[in-house]
């Protein structure tokens, strides 16, 4: 074994860069597979290429570069995969926004669209209606992603970017960083109504940082993850809110179980202080469930919810990946071991994840049971287990190195 912390929201897979070609089937059957179309004929079946092409904003001859990339990218037979870089553009930044939606808004290729605007104060609402404009001409987008993190652009400027999602009816994946101080209900209402009225959505991603949002924001978001039946990825981090409340969460979590081929399923409430039990008694989790990951550090998590979610536990017969931080809660012996117990039974299970720092009621009987769930079970090969500043003595941590 080694070890290895798994945490929080999968990044997107970093862009291969400008240039790099990969052959791609696209197949007309694939919308027949969802219900949406008739069957097509074998010979009817056509071959892309799929390129991608990446750029810096903060390069003097940005726009050139693109300029330069239109021709090749509406080749016949192609589909593009278009990555940006914001850093360090700034005074200029709306007005190339509006410079690039000129150039690109025709091109019916683009396949994939991932925009990076973390950290860049100048972005305004003007640049972000630009942006929204785009994306709504880009029908033929199949992979969305967009990071806001940390701008200033608020309820206005996120509401102008996503009112043109709905017009995305081949969307497949979708992933919205939006941590802003200035994102309050209205904005994350616009986003869940908009991802919510996208039926082709099988991937999911969120992050909501701002602490101004409250219970209406994530009814809102809960509403809409209802409406997604094809769901097979659901990943949401609203970290450090005060507002939000456990029996509203919970709703949330029963949203799910309109999902029912949902394979991979993250939530992360850290420092969500009001959010704990309730939630983890809602929680739906189906059968097809590959990867859970449950990140619930400084909430307000106790012994009763960790017994309710083991009890959920063994029916995930097909769980490969489990990562569970509960870093601060007040949780015990018995709910952390009938977590162990529960997945010791799971044969499918690799890769395994606890985190239960500062959890001053876990001892040496936590340490003992996880030991033995390594021993049970031996298809998990990839183990990371954090027990500082508990109960747990070295004789404990001892047995553990035994079996790691």
């Amino acid at each position: 074994f080694f070890f290895q912390a798994e945490d929080g929201i999968r990044d997107a897979q970093e862009s291969r860069g400008l240039g790099d070609v990969y052959k791609r089937q696209v197949r007309d059957v694939v919308m027949m597979l969802l219900g949406e179309e008739e069957p097509q004929k074998a010979d009817t079946v056509q071959s892309f290429e799929m390129k991608q092409f990446k750029f810096a904003a903060s390069q003097e001859n940005f726009i050139e570069e693109i300029m330069q990339k239109v021709e090749e990218m509406t080749a016949p037979k192609t589909k593009s995969a278009l990555e940006i870089e914001w850093y360090d553009c700034h005074a200029d930044i709306n007005e190339k926004c509006s410079k690039i939606t000129e150039i690109l808004s025709k091109i019916q290729s683009i396949d994939q669209i991932s925009f990076d605007f973390n950290e860049n104060e100048e972005l305004r609402v003007e640049g972000c209606a630009e942006i929204g404009q785009l994306i709504k001409n880009c029908t033929t987008l199949t992979q969305l992603s967009l990071k806001l993190s940390s701008t200033n652009v608020g309820d206005n400027g996120v509401r102008s970017i996503v009112e043109g999602l709905p017009a995305l009816t081949k969307l497949r994946e979708l992933k919205l960083e939006l941590a802003l101080e200035g994102i309050t209900d209205d904005g994350c209402s616009a986003v869940a109504s908009a991802f919510g009225a996208i039926s082709s959505l099988a991937v999911v991603s969120l992050v909501f940082g701002g602490k101004k949002i409250t219970n209406i924001g994530v009814e809102a978001l809960a509403m809409a993850v209802r409406r997604l039946s094809r769901l097979t990825e659901f990943n949401v981090l609203i970290s450090q809110n005060m507002n939000i409340t456990d029996d509203v969460v919970a709703t949330l979590a029963q949203s799910l179980e309109s999902a029912t081929a949902l394979e991979r399923l993250s939530l992360d409430f850290g420092s969500c202080r009001r959010v704990g039990d309730q939630t983890l008694a809602n929680l739906r989790l189906p059968g097809t469930l590959k990867k859970l990951g449950l990140h619930f550090r400084e909430t307000g998590v106790t012994n009763v919810g960790i017994v309710s979610l083991a009890e959920k536990l063994p029916q995930l017969t097909k769980v490969e990946e489990f990562p569970l931080w509960l870093d601060g809660c007040a949780v015990k012996d018995s709910g952390i071991s009938g977590v162990a117990e529960a997945l010791a039974g799971i044969p499918t299970l690799e890769r395994l994840t606890i985190g239960v720092t500062r959890c001053i009621l876990v001892t040496d009987e936590t340490a003992r049971k996880l030991t033995e769930l390594v021993r049970k079970n031996q298809t998990v090969n990839n183990i990371y287990i954090n027990l500082q500043c508990t109960r747990v003595t070295a004789r404990g941590i001892a047995e553990l190195r035994k079996v790691g």
